[in-house]
């Protein structure tokens, strides 16, 4: 009985009868060792060595072609037994592919015939190399599923993006509702809870988080200065109000609620949590606008603490912020807030010509209703029963004087607090009336606190570069 050319297929129904391990590299309950890729030509090489198959080596080049088709038939006939028809099935569909007789239809019809033809083509392939590669097709399924997976994640962080974009955009619109409806304590608790949201935010999330966060800090700021405005009445609450506003009455004692009541600040719940998240915030930010946003919020929960001292502190470095930020409205808040804090601790001198400047400040950004209240308030430092406190006064030279860095500093400080001295008194405080009995008063100009203004403001600037908080 002859077998002809097929009498090699006899050897391999008996290897396909004594291992199992080539089925079972197609199912999803393979060992280990069929996890491991490219194994296949191992493998080969093992079972035609038990055979006796063994190709013979050499640099003849017919040894070498007759070697290449007798492992290509080898092979063929492992396809057809291992994967039944599946072979015989890709040879068929790759004709069909190649045949154009099959696409006569419409261009609809075969791009569908065509596209059926090439899954199950691509499928039999993939059953194919996963036999010789002994890649089981499990792991072709978790690579598909990984490709899903990350599509899935891209996608979803695509979503939060857009979800994170909506939140804010409605934050910021029920904040600017609140504001115009005149809700000042909702729109102050909406506008610091969104921007310390927008604070933990990165850009990554967040792609318009810096122009977000102008938006807010942009609308507190509009905030706090309508505080800052005469009421509409022409009897003495304006000047009770400012009273408070300026911390004239027993500036060491005034209460939190008195602050909130005659329009100072919004009320702050918890004002101690309020000032250790501001003090935590101002350590990471990088933005001047909100390094003057947090300068000035620190400054007022001092303020309300009963610490002016340290008020003032930051409220230069709001104003320092303020200007590298070339914002006028923080700059005018910040401005205020330094005027309130000296004339808190009892310097009424500092706190004249802080209000000078912030006089001219609001005259030249066009706030009106900023620059009468300053004027007033100027007034009101003028009265009787509040002359300047003139040992607080020379203890604040002192001060500045023992705070610069170097000796020329030190010199030129001196220099400018002696020619500040040396003017005429009603040059550096002018009086309020016109008269030793008249009681007529009348607006002070600008121009007369010049020489003082310019000889102190350059002292305090250089005390202020070269000294930190713990200085004081």
């Amino acid at each position: 009985m002859g077998f002809g050319r097929y009498q090699f297929l006899i050897p391999s129904i008996s290897l396909g009868q004594s291992t199992g391990t080539t089925l079972n590299s197609l199912g999803s309950k393979v060992g280990n060792i069929m996890s491991k890729k490219r194994l296949g030509d191992v493998v080969v090489q093992m079972k035609l060595k038990e055979l006796g198959h063994v190709p013979e080596g050499g640099h003849n080049e017919i040894a070498r072609r007759r070697k290449v088709k007798k492992l290509k038939r080898i092979k063929d006939a492992y396809n057809q037994i291992y994967l039944k028809r599946a072979a015989k099935d890709h040879d068929l569909l790759k004709s069909c592919l190649d045949d154009g007789s099959l696409f006569l239809g419409n261009k609809k019809q075969n791009q569908l015939l065509r596209k059926i033809l090439e899954d199950a083509l691509d499928k039999l392939l993939a059953a194919k190399t996963a036999l010789w590669r002994r890649e089981p097709l499990y792991t072709r399924e978790q690579d598909v599923l990984s490709k899903r997976l990350k599509l899935h994640i891209a996608n979803k962080q695509d979503s939060k993006k857009a979800d994170l974009e909506i939140v804010v955009n409605l934050r910021i619109a029920s904040l600017d509702h609140a504001f115009h409806e005149d809700n000042h304590p909702e729109c102050f608790k909406t506008g610091d809870e969104l921007r310390s949201f927008l604070f933990l935010q990165s850009e990554r999330d967040l792609p318009s988080k810096n122009d977000a966060m102008v938006t807010v800090i942009s609308i507190l700021g509009d905030l706090f200065l309508k505080h800052k405005s005469l009421l509409p009445t022409t009897g003495n609450e304006n000047d009770e109000r400012l009273m408070v506003l300026f911390g004239f009455q027993k500036p060491q004692s005034l209460t939190h609620e008195l602050f909130c009541e005659k329009g100072f600040h919004p009320k702050i719940p918890k004002l101690r949590q309020f000032l250790e998240a501001k003090l935590a915030d101002l350590k990471h930010t990088t933005q001047p606008l909100e390094k003057a946003y947090l300068c000035h919020e620190i400054g007022v929960a001092y303020c309300f603490k009963g610490v002016p001292f340290v008020t003032k502190i930051y409220a230069r470095e709001a104003i320092f912020a303020s200007k590298a930020a070339k914002d006028r409205k923080w700059l005018l808040n910040s401005m205020f807030l330094l005027a309130r804090s000296e004339i808190q601790q009892g310097n009424m001198n500092q706190g004249r010509v802080s209000l000078n400047g912030l006089m001219a400040a609001a005259e030249k950004f066009n706030y009106p209703n900023l620059k009468y209240l300053a004027i007033r308030a100027y007034e009101l430092t003028t009265l009787k029963g509040y002359s300047p406190a003139s040992n607080t006064y020379g203890d604040f030279e002192k001060k500045i004087i023992s705070a610069m860095c170097t000796h020329e500093y030190t010199i030129a400080a001196m220099k400018y607090l002696q020619k500040a001295q040396s003017s005429p008194a009603d040059k550096r405080f002018p009086s309020s009336r016109e008269g030793d009995q008249s009681n007529t008063e009348r607006r002070i100009p600008l121009e007369e606190d010049q020489s003082y203004y310019q000889a102190l403001f350059e002292s305090k600037r250089r005390a202020t570069l070269s000294v930190i908080e713990d200085q004081f």
